[in-house]
């Protein structure tokens, strides 16, 4: 990120960016197994929830902070202070985590048992629809966060202050959705992940589904629907990360994650260049909402074909 603030032309960036993901894809596989061995299944929704908080929280500051720093300051500055952010939360991490916490978990060493845990894993039909649906899941929470600043300020009329505000305002949704889905996953539905995901797919169909039609709402009405379609489309995080690790168990929760990451990322790739194709090729948001909507019917059955009755808390 700091690299980024001295890059001097769009491939340069491109690769500053690329190695900054190649960082930010290794956070998820320890942090989800750390919540699998440190939490019992009872509260494991709700914790899992909590840890993905941690993803729209930052992404709130940055909406509410970067660009206006870039604006009265300079975009430079606006990288280094992220990047020397994200020093300073490592730093914090390795002196706060009480490792004594954690259980032993023994490993295999023979490289044959090791191999087959991975069969395990890519063999688990049920660990790839979860994996497939939550890539359509992450196309409809990046094409939300990517273009909801140029939809504002293209459809709406809104100015980039006010339209930045609005952005934080739907990831401050996201954080509050991903403590209730964890919280209803576990207390409310016994430990179903797959019913809440459902739920939650339903939701992001019907919000798609208001903006396509593009009615004329008043302010606080609009950002109503956007705080809800934040609260459901960036929610949904924590509740998936719970259930992953669940299909898998706790030895295996850190390769489990990875893989299925490393699937469901295909979706954050490829979801804000199909929207703005669809934008581009349309003249305007209303099919590329509409084409949301068809997303999660994709995702509701890929879900709805899980096996989850042996999970499920008594």
């Amino acid at each position: 990120m700091v690299l980024l603030s001295l890059t001097g032309n769009y491939l340069e960036a491109v690769i500053f960016a690329f190695i900054t993901g190649l960082g930010y894809g290794m956070v998820n596989p320890p942090t989800t197994k750390g919540i699998m061995i440190l939490v019992s299944p009872k509260n494991r929704g709700l914790a899992m929830s909590v840890k993905q908080t941690g993803v729209p929280i930052g992404t709130a500051i940055a909406a509410g902070l970067l660009p206006p720093l870039a604006i009265y300051l300079s975009w430079n500055f606006a990288f280094i202070l992220a990047g020397m952010l994200i020093i300073v939360s490592g730093l914090l991490s390795q002196i706060l985590f009480n490792k004594d916490l954690e259980k032993p978990i023994s490993f295999p060493t023979h490289p044959d048992d090791s191999n087959f845990n991975w069969k395990q894993i890519y063999k688990n039909r049920d660990i790839i629809l979860l994996s497939m649906g939550s890539a359509l899941c992450c196309v409809v929470q990046t094409a939300l966060v990517t273009y909801i600043i140029l939809y504002l300020r293209d459809v709406k009329a809104f100015d980039l202050i006010t339209a930045s505000f609005y952005l934080s305002l739907v990831n401050i949704g996201g954080i509050l959705g991903r403590v209730f889905w964890g919280i209803l996953s576990d207390r409310f539905f016994k430990g179903s992940r797959k019913i809440v995901l459902k739920l939650i797919v339903s939701i992001i169909f019907g919000i798609s589904l208001i903006l396509g039609l593009n009615f004329s709402l008043p302010k606080v009405a609009l950002f109503f629907v956007l705080f809800i379609f934040g609260f459901s489309a960036i929610g949904w995080n924590g509740v998936y990360h719970a259930f992953i690790g669940e299909l898998s168990g706790e030895r295996l929760a850190g390769r489990a994650v990875g893989l299925s990451i490393a699937i469901a990322f295909l979706g954050n790739l490829s979801g804000p260049i199909l929207f703005g194709k669809v934008i581009d090729a349309t003249g305007g948001y209303n099919i590329a909402w509409y084409s949301l909507c068809l997303v999660m019917v994709g995702a509701f059955i890929l879900f709805d074909r899980i096996r989850e009755k042996r999970l499920l808390i008594q």
